[in-house]
């Protein structure tokens, strides 16, 4: 199997995991935030900034070591699950003791209980991670989606269950800590990992090498991403966290979606070829090629329809989040270049390089979205962390390149054919916005958005099979296969 159909083999389950997770969470959010309120987002949402933050320090990026490695064997696998015990462990233990100075800080005392039964999770997280490393080191990702989506479809249906009785916050806190556990219970049925409690002062040394540069990147990454919310809620409430936090979330989900998907397969292949700089750019430019084509037309989509999207899915309450999320989806593009840059920087061991980029846009994120606040609320922010993401990718884009010896041009042509296609849907969607000018109720808003589906998505889809356009006619090809249509 060459190299292209092994990334679109594991892409494949992964994908097809991840739209259907997205799915079904995307469906029980949909009913939760109908049945709760922003502020119970919002409470939950700021815990997750600080728990979020420490499951980067807990996995320690030992187990992308794992996977990144040539060759590993039993030991290696204890010895990381040991090192992750022995911190989860302790990142438990301190956010029980320092809950109540939480609460305090936040000024309200539900923290104290929730902090504590989220942190739970910490415990559970290395018989997780050491059963899912061995997963994605075999690509064995259709195992992984199934196990995975059982653990969510549970814990969702009792979140949904709990809401509905009235527990409020509580109803997504112990939702979440089940779906955990499921997925503990199911994990180790895959694999024949077995656990044991082992220490190698030299091969600890090994994996915490990279995976201190993994976790570093992570934690910066994810701390630049969060920090938005934690600022929110110290000068705005829970209610304006939950809002912008919906925005945010939402512009975030197509490239998660389909760009988590293709990353893992990516990163993978190009760690086993690391000296193949021409294998190196093919799988590159491959993967932001397929990200602008399948992923750029949905954020154009949501640039035109954000706000009746989320008057007919979240209800007028959450209106507010509309603005900030149309702003955000101009960062599609962004996106598009960052995350396979992350993955050939991730497979080259240029994780250091790429810290220094992560920093930098923290030190911005910070400044956008305290500034932004001042200036124009949630849009505002929204606006800055656009011009952040645009920086970003620019930086991002450099290392990559001197990694693998690309220039700017080979992005250019590469990125071209995608760029017609959602040119051509954004002027057609544009089109159909001039029929909708008037201030839109619920029904007004379902036609648009039926309408923007019907014609845009047709036109976009007409455009990709029959446009000649070289950098994707094997991929236009392949679908005119699979619809069987004659060529």
């Amino acid at each position: 199997m060459g190299i292209g159909q092994t990334v679109r083999q594991g892409a494949k389950w992964l994908l097809a995991g991840s739209v259907a997770k997205q799915i079904m969470q995307f469906a029980f959010g949909v009913v939760l935030a109908r049945l709760l309120f922003p502020e119970d987002f919002g409470l939950v949402v700021t815990i997750q900034v600080f728990t979020g933050l420490a499951s980067f320090v807990a996995g320690g990026g030992m187990g992308l070591a794992l996977v990144q490695a040539k060759e590993v064997d039993a030991e290696d696998f204890q010895i990381v699950f040991t090192v992750q015990l022995i911190i989860g462990t302790l990142i438990y233990s301190l956010f029980f003791l320092i809950a109540p100075w939480f609460a305090v800080w936040f000024d309200n005392p539900i923290y104290i209980d929730l902090l504590r039964v989220s942190a739970i999770s910490f415990l559970l997280r290395p018989f997780i991670n050491i059963h899912n490393s061995w997963l994605n080191r075999q690509m064995m990702f259709k195992e992984r989606m199934i196990v995975r989506l059982i653990a969510s479809f549970i814990g969702a249906l009792l979140s949904i269950g709990m809401a509905f009785n009235g527990y409020g916050v509580w109803s997504l806190t112990i939702g979440g800590l089940l779906s955990s556990i499921v997925l503990m219970l199911l994990i180790t049925r895959l694999t024949p990992v077995k656990i044991f409690l082992r220490l190698n002062k030299e091969k600890v040394k090994k994996y915490a090498s990279y995976g201190v540069k993994v976790s570093g990147n992570e934690i910066i990454d994810y701390t630049k991403r969060e920090v938005g919310n934690l600022i929110i809620s110290r000068i705005a409430g829970p209610a304006m966290v939950g809002l912008y936090n919906k925005a945010n979330s939402l512009s975030r989900l197509p490239s998660g979606i389909i760009g988590g998907a293709v990353y893992m397969p990516v990163m993978r292949e190009i760690s086993k070829f690391q000296d193949d700089l021409d294998k190196s750019r093919y799988l590159f430019y491959k993967m932001i090629s397929l990200l602008v084509v399948y992923t750029l037309p949905v954020y154009i989509g949501l640039f035109f329809l954000a706000e009746p999207f989320i008057r007919v899915v979240y209800g007028e309450k959450w209106l507010l989040a509309a603005e900030p999320l149309q702003i955000l989806s101009m960062a599609g593009l962004f996106f598009c270049i960052i995350k396979p840059c992350g993955a050939v920087l991730a497979a080259h061991n240029r994780l250091g390089r790429e810290m220094i980029v992560h920093l930098i846009g923290l030190v911005l994120v910070i400044l956008a979205t305290y500034f932004g606040f001042q200036w124009g609320g949630l849009p505002g922010i929204a606006w800055g962390l656009l011009g952040v993401e645009f920086i970003t990718a620019v930086m991002m884009f450099y290392l990559a390149a001197e990694a693998i010896k690309v220039d700017f041009s080979g992005l250019v042509k590469i990125l071209s054919a995608g760029l017609i296609l959602n040119t051509i849907l954004l002027m057609v969607l544009l089109t159909v916005s001039l029929l909708f000018t008037s201030e839109l109720n619920f029904l007004q808003s379902v036609r648009y958005i039926l309408t923007a589906l019907l014609v845009g998505g047709g036109s976009y889809i007409l455009s990709f099979l029959f446009l000649p356009l070289e950098s994707i006619a094997t991929e236009s090809m392949r679908w005119k296969k699979v619809l069987k249509i004659s060529v």
